[in-house]
């Protein structure tokens, strides 16, 4: 996986990375599974998109690709903020 281009917050924490891979679906959530990650569909965009939900403690990530799952080549993972991450 190569990373492409990456959005940060004020403090420097990554909040949306777009990577680069040559992966398909099931090799791709074998290995979030294998790291201990909760991975799920997300019921987000349309029927066959690559979407899925990543868990692992209080971290969330949104992962989506415009490509089919079997031959996946770009990801776009989305980080979603704790909630201590947006106190004041």
């Amino acid at each position: 996986m190569t990373r492409s281009g990456g959005r940060f917050d004020d403090d420097g924490q990554l909040l949306l990375e777009l990577v680069t891979l040559d992966s398909n679906a099931d090799k791709l959530i074998a290995g979030w599974k294998a790291a201990s990650w909760q991975v799920r569909p997300s019921g987000m965009g349309r029927l066959g998109d690559f979407s899925y939900l990543c868990a692992r403690g209080e971290e969330v990530i949104y992962a989506w690709s415009t490509h089919p799952a079997s031959a996946l080549r770009s990801l776009t993972l989305v980080r979603t903020p704790a909630s201590s991450d947006t106190k004041p």
